[in-house]
């Protein structure tokens, strides 16, 4: 209830959780319940684990190219300020 009364008054507070970080969660929790109760998935965890597979595995690459291109540009920075 509080939290409604502070969001007409302007205090409230907004919170933006990426795709990619409730992929992760989920399937940090499928991989958990599948250590623990084995073969008890049911199909719909399967099938999440398999599309989150992919999903992740894109999202890692598409965060090493943009982590390369930001090395590179810190580096030439350096250069310029090096004077090298």
């Amino acid at each position: 209830m509080k939290d409604i009364e502070h969001r007409r008054q302007g205090r409230g507070q907004t919170v933006t959780i990426e795709e990619s970080e409730v992929i992760f969660v989920i399937y940090r929790a499928i991989a958990k319940f599948d250590a623990v109760f084995g073969d008890q998935k049911t199909p719909q965890m399967v099938s999440f684990r398999i599309c989150a597979n992919w999903k992740l595995k894109s999202s890692l690459q598409h965060l090493c190219t943009a982590l390369v291109s930001y090395q590179k540009r810190l580096s030439q920075s350096a250069m310029k300020t090096l004077d090298l």
